[in-house]
């Protein structure tokens, strides 16, 4: 018995020394792989890698502008972001992601970029290596060309902009929303614009719940799935009314002018159907004035008209909206040259009282017309509303409540 006992220690004591071992070997390789970027290590490296230059009717200052793709790393961890600086010193910044990275032996920097994040950024077509103990990208452009950058270090205040109140906050693609639009369909279709023709066969086909809310079931629905937003707009346009930016179809548009100084408002539904049938009660039933629904206030929107590829391109899109809340400024938004869904947030409360009101300042300008277009809206806020609401408000308790009220009316 003494020496099967003795055996099971060694055995024991052999395995953890092996895993100690490698326990070992991974943090040497860590720590190998740390020195060998430990200049660069918590620096912001920068790279000027585009430009922008835009043909304007008057004498624009703020018409030009250049793209600055910037690394952040840590010992695993690379943060990535875009720059835009206007030539009057606007800057807009939209955060590509963090993601984990590895020096390969090779020198090359392999980073494990989402695809989704970095589609249409410099980083989507970028490859990293360390050279002489330098940080370096070769970019392939549209045309072809492989130009190799230098990313410099530089601090914070490199291209700060003094007017905190002009700069731009970047919006991103909604990767949510555009995986549900997929997630409905078997087939892997080539272009967004492939799966938005598929609502002329079947809408469910490419259903977003999140911009939309729930489709095709009722099950165990949480109170947030009640609430909608109200959407208006100060201008109207007889053939494309702005009906179509929450009509829950891609391939319909809201068409105006530039000059038509368009203000789109966004205010809680108050007579929403389903939350009557739902709680027997109404929203201003349920919800108290200082419940936050929204915080930071977040929105998803289709830019453009998607109808195909030659209207999106045909046609102009906003570029920059700034925000309000009850009249009160919030911030500016650059939205994307997409087609994909794209959302922003700004960090305000919204509650069942506040009206948002957007309102378009620049455009992207079309190839052919000078008709500005927005496709839609989300008009649920289910996906994004604060966490508190559903803790609060249960759909089954609030009709229980609803129903004994009924009863007692009669």
């Amino acid at each position: 018995m003494i020496h099967k006992v003795q055996s099971f220690n060694i055995k024991n004591t052999s395995k953890k020394k092996t895993i100690v071992m490698v326990l070992m070997l991974y943090i040497g390789c860590l720590s190998s792989q740390a020195q060998k970027m430990k200049s660069l290590l918590h620096k912001e490296l920068t790279a000027k890698v585009g430009a922008i230059c835009e043909e304007t009717p008057d004498d624009n200052p703020c018409a030009g502008s250049q793209i600055y793709l910037t690394f952040l790393f840590d010992k695993e961890q690379v943060q990535v972001s875009e720059k835009e600086i206007s030539t009057c010193y606007k800057e807009s910044i939209h955060n590509i992601g963090n993601y984990t990275w590895k020096l390969l032996d090779s020198k090359e920097i392999k980073v494990d970029f989402d695809p989704m994040m970095i589609k249409g950024t410099y980083a989507e077509h970028i490859f990293l290596e360390l050279r002489d103990k330098q940080l370096i990208g070769n970019i392939t452009h549209e045309n072809g060309e492989v130009v190799a950058y230098t990313f410099e270090k530089t601090t914070n205040a490199s291209h700060s902009v003094t007017d905190k109140k002009q700069e731009l906050k970047l919006a991103t693609i909604d990767s949510v929303s555009i995986t549900e639009i997929k997630g409905n369909t078997s087939e892997d279709l080539s272009t967004i614009f492939d799966y938005y023709k598929k609502e002329q066969i079947d809408e469910v086909d490419i259903w977003s719940d999140k911009m939309f809310g729930r489709c095709c079931t009722e099950a165990d629905l949480s109170y947030s799935e009640l609430l909608y937003f109200d959407i208006t707009a100060n201008v109207e346009n007889n053939k494309y009314p702005f009906k179509n930016v929450f009509d829950r179809r891609y391939r319909t548009a809201f068409v105006f002018k530039e000059n038509d100084q368009v203000e789109i408002s966004l205010k809680l539904k108050r007579n929403e159907e389903s939350h009557k049938y739902h709680t027997e009660l109404l929203v201003d039933d349920v919800l108290k004035t200082n419940d936050t629904l929204l915080k930071p206030f977040r929105l998803s929107l289709v830019n453009g008209y998607v109808k195909s590829e030659k209207t999106f391109k045909e046609n102009a899109r906003i570029k920059e909206v700034k925000v309000f809340l009850n009249k009160d400024y919030k911030g500016t938004i650059k939205l994307l040259d997409t087609p994909l869904i794209q959302e922003f947030a700004l960090d305000f409360t919204f509650s069942k009282n506040d009206t948002v009101q957007l309102k378009p300042i620049s455009y992207y300008k079309g190839t052919k017309y000078d008709d500005v277009c927005i496709s839609e809206i989300q008009s649920c806020l289910a996906h994004i509303t604060h966490t508190s609401i559903n803790k609060k408000y249960k759909v089954r308790e609030l009709w229980e409540i609803g129903y004994a009220l009924k009863k007692d009316k009669k």
